[in-house]
């Protein structure tokens, strides 16, 4: 009895674009909300890049939404290519959890970003390239009923 249907379709809603460092591909986190740029501590290990610890003028006391304090373990100089375009940007390391990079408002900022959310493109350096943004969730899953049915209050 199979009265509900489950589609699976690819989101291209999200903000996320795909950044190459070296021949890899990884998903970086678009963020107008975090100060600075950050890359993982375990990509940074996994592709070997070379970490120093901050002067004094890049110390600064870095927050979570909660309040609690992010460590940073030094700061690497990120070679990435976007759409051909090759940037290198100061990024903060430290555990990111899920995410491999987050580029936030100082590389936005630097590079003249411009978000087209109607388009879902991130434009840099005056739509000098135009990078998709997408979710980096695979699929979106959506339910719907195979027939009317009726659902009584607080079933």
């Amino acid at each position: 009895m199979n009265e509900l249907k489950i589609r699976k379709r690819r989101s291209i809603e999200g903000n996320y674009i795909t950044v190459k460092i070296g021949n890899r591909s990884v998903d970086a986190l678009v963020d107008s909300g975090a100060v600075v740029s950050m890359v993982s501590d375990r990509l940074v290990q996994e592709l070997k890049l070379f970490i120093r610890p901050p002067n004094r003028d890049e110390k600064i006391r870095l927050l979570q939404v909660d309040g609690a304090k992010v460590p940073v373990n030094g700061i690497t100089d990120l070679k990435m290519y976007l759409e051909g375009l090759i940037i290198i940007h100061k990024m903060r390391v430290s555990n990111l959890g899920d995410h491999d990079i987050i580029l936030g408002l100082d590389f936005l900022k630097e590079n003249g970003a411009v978000i087209a959310y109607p388009e879902n493109i991130l434009n840099l350096r005056d739509d000098l390239v135009m990078i998709p943004l997408y979710s980096n969730t695979k699929h979106i899953s959506s339910i719907s009923a195979a027939k009317n049915m009726r659902i009584p209050p607080f079933a």
